[in-house]
C-alpha cells in the first residue's frame, strides 16, 4: 500500500469537469485548433478550449495563474525557455 495521498480520476472536459481544468482552460487557449474525430469523444458539451489529448501541459506562474499551454506533442525540454523566463520575473505580474 502506498504511503502517500492518492488522488481520484477526474474529468478534464464536459459536464462535471474538475474546476482546476475549467480555470486553466479559461486562461489558456487550446494549442490545437480542431477536434480530430468527434465520434470518439465520450463527453459533452464540446468547447473550443477543451483539452484534446493526454499530456497537454500548462505552465503556471508563481502566483498560480496559467502562463502558457502546450500541446501533448511538445517535448517537455522545450518548456525550459518559458520556465527560465518565469523564474526571472521579480514582481510576478507574468
Amino acid at each position: 500500500m502506498p504511503q502517500f495521498p492518492l488522488f481520484a480520476k477526474s474529468n478534464v472536459n464536459g459536464k462535471g469537469e474538475n474546476e482546476i481544468y475549467t480555470f486553466l482552460k479559461a486562461h489558456c487557449c487550446s494549442p490545437i485548433g480542431k477536434f480530430s474525430d468527434r465520434s470518439k469523444l465520450l463527453y459533452n458539451p464540446l468547447h473550443a478550449n477543451d483539452i484534446r489529448w493526454n499530456f497537454e501541459k500548462f505552465l503556471i506562474n508563481k502566483n498560480g495563474f496559467p502562463y502558457r499551454r502546450f500541446a501533448e506533442s511538445v517535448d517537455p525540454l522545450k518548456l525550459a525557455k518559458d520556465i527560465r523566463f518565469l523564474l526571472s520575473k521579480k514582481g510576478g505580474s507574468q
